[in-house]
């Protein structure tokens, strides 16, 4: 299944879980599911695909994101397709 390609995170969010590290865009976007618990990688995957492909109107899904100290961070993922290509 294909990974998110357009993903947002909060500053706060990015430094509790990453720190420092230097990351562009693009790989941002191709590293965020090796981020998730693994248990929790495939819902979140499939309900970012759900919105995407328009069986569902919206995102939504919890899971549990590593954090630069070795523990674990419940966060919470939900948004919607704004514009979709004709």
């Amino acid at each position: 299944m294909e990974k998110p390609n357009h993903i947002m995170i909060t500053p706060e969010i990015f430094d509790i879980t990453q720190g420092n590290k230097t990351v562009d865009s693009g790989q941002l976007a191709l590293d965020i599911t090796s981020w998730l618990e693994e248990d929790d990688q495939q819902a979140y995957l499939d309900a970012y695909h759900a919105a995407v492909k328009g069986t569902s109107e919206r995102m939504k899904a919890s899971f549990r994101i590593a954090t630069r100290s070795g523990g674990w961070l419940w966060a919470l993922s939900y948004g919607r397709v704004v514009e979709r290509d004709a």
